[in-house]
């Protein structure tokens, strides 16, 4: 029970930001373990939303058997408590960042399939309506070549700018094929996790790709956001009072020798927060009748893919 689980919420209020409160908000589902290293805290929570839920230790819970296990602990604790699943569960939710290895991740991922557990990785955005449709129609064609990409993001290359990744692996892929640093690296999380801008060139199918990731010092401001642009479309994806993304599709100008401008299509935003309960709500829909979880399986391991081919390329 890390922050993410219960801690940037209230009981009262229409907004949804955490774990607890999410499933809370889902009928099909009930809280019936919580756990943590603290067992005072994790009782404290409990009590503060009212969850009739028996408190344990992460060990102990980790042998329990249901049909989903969220793990929402800090940075560097998610692959060690994958690897420490016992009990039979259906669904695990796992927070990022992932660490470790390819190997380790594809371990992991391998034994959960051979186990018949489904593993999700919760990078909030992928469950922005239609975002996997987007993805899917830019993968197949629709939107025509891929021709940029600039985005921003702050507090960390593998804690916050993986978010980024996972989306650039998810709409343009995992290919990369230059990785040039701009400037020194920002020490505004973790010393050993500095916020870098990184100017990357990406392999398509339609040539290769410039994309800019701007590192921008969390201590002054907080910012997120990724601009993709197709020959068709253009995908935008930012923070501004409130998780927002955008679909923008060519309209014809009435000029002559112009070509078509890009207008925004479909609009979202995140206002108030509702989208952790959609994460809960696609999770009891899979349970029920099969529905696809968004960023699961080896999918959900494509962003980090890419953070480890940016890596190779920043050490080359």
């Amino acid at each position: 029970m890390g922050r993410i689980a219960s801690g940037f919420d209230r009981p009262e209020g229409s907004s949804v930001q955490t774990h607890l409160k999410a499933i809370l908000q889902e009928p099909r589902l009930q809280v019936i373990r919580v756990a943590d290293s603290d067992t005072n805290r994790a009782q404290s929570e409990a009590e503060r939303f009212g969850v009739a839920a028996r408190v344990m230790s992460p060990q102990d819970l980790l042998a329990e058997s249901m049909d989903v296990l969220c793990i929402a602990s800090p940075d560097g604790t998610h692959l060690d408590y994958l690897r420490a699943i016992e009990g039979k569960v259906h669904v695990v939710l796992c927070e990022k960042p992932l660490e470790g290895r390819l190997s380790d991740r594809l371990e992991v991922l391998a034994d959960f399939e051979r186990r018949g557990l489904t593993l999700a990785v919760h990078h909030l955005r992928r469950w922005i309506p239609n975002l996997g449709q987007w993805m899917a129609r830019a993968r197949a064609g629709e939107f025509g070549r891929v021709l940029s990409g600039t985005g921003h993001y702050t507090r960390g290359l593998r804690h916050n700018g993986i978010h980024a990744f996972d989306l650039l692996a998810g709409f343009i892929g995992a290919e990369v094929a230059e990785v040039r640093p701009i400037g020194e690296g920002i020490a505004d999380r973790e010393a050993d996790d500095l916020t870098r801008s990184l100017m990357m060139t990406f392999r398509t199918s339609g040539g290769n790709v410039p994309v800019m990731l701007h590192g921008v010092d969390g201590r002054v401001q907080t910012v997120f956001s990724l601009d993709i642009r197709f020959e068709k479309a253009r995908v935008l994806v930012y923070d501004d009072a409130g998780i927002r993304a955008e679909l923008h599709r060519p309209c014809e100008l009435p000029l002559e020798q112009f070509a078509p401008e890009l207008r925004a299509e479909v609009t979202f935003h995140d206002d108030p927060p509702q989208l952790m309960a959609a994460v809960w709500r696609n999770i009891a829909d899979h349970l029920e009748c099969g529905t696809p979880l968004a960023c699961a399986g080896r999918e959900a391991l494509a962003g980090y893919d890419l953070a480890d081919a940016v890596e190779r390329g920043l050490a080359a």
